[in-house]
């Protein structure tokens, strides 16, 4: 569901478990998914970049979920905004591996130019 967004299974998990149990601690919530303090931090990390944890208004040491339908309006907003970017930027040129073979040899400018390619392509030949 939040892929889209950037956010790993393991931090779309903790964001489920905390919008079904918002007044559970930390050590619950790890115990509950099986994470350990760490891997629960870094999802913390990674969900209140995103705006969808917030710090409780009653205790700001402890953070709560932010409800879907509120946080989910600015991350929609900007991938779009991304999207509007890439479409007004110009494509950039495709690659391929064969680009240089397949690259035109310029061609010389003077007479002397020209002589000096030919005896060169002549002697790797």
């Amino acid at each position: 569901m939040l892929e889209a967004f950037g956010v790993d299974e393991t931090a779309e998990a903790v964001y489920l478990a905390m919008l079904q149990h918002p007044d559970a601690p930390p050590a619950q919530l790890a115990a509950l998914l099986g994470l350990d303090e760490h891997r629960l931090r870094t999802a913390y990390d990674d969900l209140a970049e995103l705006s969808l944890l917030r710090p409780s208004w009653q205790d700001p040491t402890t953070v709560r979920p932010v409800s879907p339908e509120v946080a989910l309006e600015p991350l929609i907003a900007h991938q779009r905004a991304e999207l509007a970017d890439r479409q007004l930027r110009p494509p950039s040129p495709s690659w391929s591996p064969n680009a240089q073979a397949n690259a035109p040899t310029p061609r010389p400018t003077s007479r002397k130019s020209w002589a000096s390619t030919r005896s060169a392509n002549a002697s790797n030949n």
